[in-house]
């Protein structure tokens, strides 16, 4: 069972990481765009995108800020860009 969530932990990182090199996002957008990229097949919960957010800030490979409408918005960090950038070329390949 352990090994099954470090699966489903790791593609959320991967699925979270990629959203974010298109652009920055809140967490409902995230979760929104997953399951509509999807065609309804990937349901991640708030709660989880939440988590692994999280943990990402605290990896340093993403960041947070406060937008506008004073929401907590999320962003690559920019070490985390420059070494996507030639990852995200070969995903869109």
């Amino acid at each position: 069972m352990g090994k099954q969530n470090y699966f489903f932990s790791g593609i959320t990182d991967i699925l979270i990481l990629a959203i974010l090199c298109e652009h920055d996002s809140y967490v409902y957008e995230i979760v929104k765009f997953i399951k509509e990229k999807s065609n309804g097949c990937l349901s991640i919960s708030q709660n989880t995108v939440y988590a692994v957010t999280y943990k990402l800030v605290n990896e340093g490979k993403i960041s947070e800020y406060e937008s506008p409408k004073r929401n907590i918005a999320v962003k690559l960090a920019t070490k985390t860009a420059k070494y996507s950038e030639p990852q995200n070329e070969i995903w869109h390949e």
